[in-house]
């Protein structure tokens, strides 16, 4: 597992503040963002998280300690890792084909209300499919469609938001490969409004019947009374790439909307814990240059922990062919239809990937040049607030 530096890091920026900022807004550090900061504070430290130690054979001064991931869906050092495992898996699921890229987007009102309810994200799932399936079922075809939900924009501002990969050919009942070149984004636009806004509303009937505390119900009963049916009246924004792109070029676009950070570390410019100040760049698409945004590093990390996803919720669906319970039964069938070799790729392990990366083989001794060998194990237990060595 390679470590990627920058002068500032996001765990350097939370161990300062992060505290500070939950004495403060006690409201906004949910149990699972503790929980996720908290992991991600202890990633690469030897006394809090599990870690696998080598030794030289031949000079037991030489040692390694392999630190293990801190799980966390928050953590920029691990990111990488997680993204080369689900990219492997990926390209063993998606059909070796063409496809296409949509843009689903939502109205301001409606972010809004997502943010204070995040229950509701998954209805932008349910709209998209619905919107889709009832495309491709007058068409008689079944394609492979994967989704991605992408809940922050450039600024880091909260702007949730649908990436879908749809195939450029369906299955047909009788097992053939059917081509399905044209999509008419602007009729289906319509529809995934209508069918998000009814998701909406059903999900929202549920939480007023059931709701968690007073104030998201005061919350939701006003949205429903006078914010709701004035979203079916306005135009949301949707976007269909016309040019078609391989499978490589899928999974990328996946990865980039869903499997890195909120905001690279490189990014970040300027960071000042005597004046509570941090300065990041972002490319906006209007401007040419990159812009330079400063704000407090309380406002900077509040924007932050919005965007971590709530525990068993997924960011990335996939539907139809590639769907996890029918995937299995249609990839015989799918193989056998592409005349094109698919390129497998394999899980690198955290010795491949420091070679990979530094060129350097952890496990090889510089003095000697033997084999290294795993000594032991440990792991931090929560409970009993120390290292159990294995």
């Amino acid at each position: 597992m390679e470590i990627i530096t920058w002068k500032y890091t996001i765990k350097q920026i939370f161990e300062d503040n992060f505290e500070e900022f939950e004495k403060n807004n006690p409201k906004s550090v949910t149990k699972n963002i503790k929980e996720n900061v908290e992991k991600m504070l202890s990633c690469r430290e030897a006394d809090k998280v599990w870690f696998t130690q080598y030794q030289c054979p031949n000079h037991s001064e030489h040692i390694i300690r392999m630190p293990h991931s801190c799980k966390s869906r928050f953590c920029n050092t691990c990111w990488k890792t997680q993204t080369d495992e689900w990219i492997a898996s990926c390209h063993k699921l998606l059909p070796n084909i063409e496809y296409r890229h949509l843009t689903l987007t939502i109205p301001k009102e409606l972010r809004d209300i997502l943010l204070k309810n995040k229950d509701l994200l998954n209805c932008l799932f349910d709209g998209a499919n619905k919107m889709l399936s009832s495309f491709f079922v007058e068409k008689k075809i079944t394609v492979a469609l994967s989704m991605v939900r992408h809940t922050f924009w450039r600024k880091l501002n909260w702007n949730p938001h649908l990436h879908i990969i749809v195939s450029c050919w369906g299955l047909t009942k009788n097992w053939e490969w059917k081509e399905q070149d044209f999509i008419p984004y602007k009729m289906l636009s319509k529809r995934w409004k209508v069918l998000a806004l009814k998701s909406v509303e059903s999900k929202i009937t549920e939480i007023i019947k059931n709701p968690e505390n007073y104030e998201q119900l005061k919350n939701i009963v006003f949205f429903h009374n006078n914010i709701l049916k004035s979203l079916y009246k306005k135009n949301w924004y949707t976007h269909l790439s016309w040019e078609k792109i391989d499978m490589d070029h899928t999974v990328a676009y996946i990865w980039r909307y869903s499997r890195r950070p909120v905001i690279s570390e490189a990014k970040i410019l300027r960071y000042s814990k005597e004046e509570w100040k941090i300065q990041f760049e972002y490319q906006d698409h209007k401007e040419i240059t990159p812009t330079k945004r400063t704000l407090s590093v309380f406002d900077f990390i509040a924007l932050l922990i919005q965007h971590i996803p709530e525990k068993y919720n997924h960011q990335i669906r996939h539907y139809w062919l590639v769907a996890n319970r029918v995937s299995e039964k249609f990839r015989t069938i799918l193989t056998k239809l592409f005349w094109k070799t698919k390129k497998i790729l394999t899980n690198l392990t955290w010795r491949f990937r420091k070679l990979k990366y530094t060129w350097i083989d952890p496990l090889i001794c510089p003095i000697c040049s033997s084999q290294l060998v795993c000594t032991w194990m440990a792991v931090f237990s929560k409970k009993e607030n120390r290292l159990i060595f294995i």
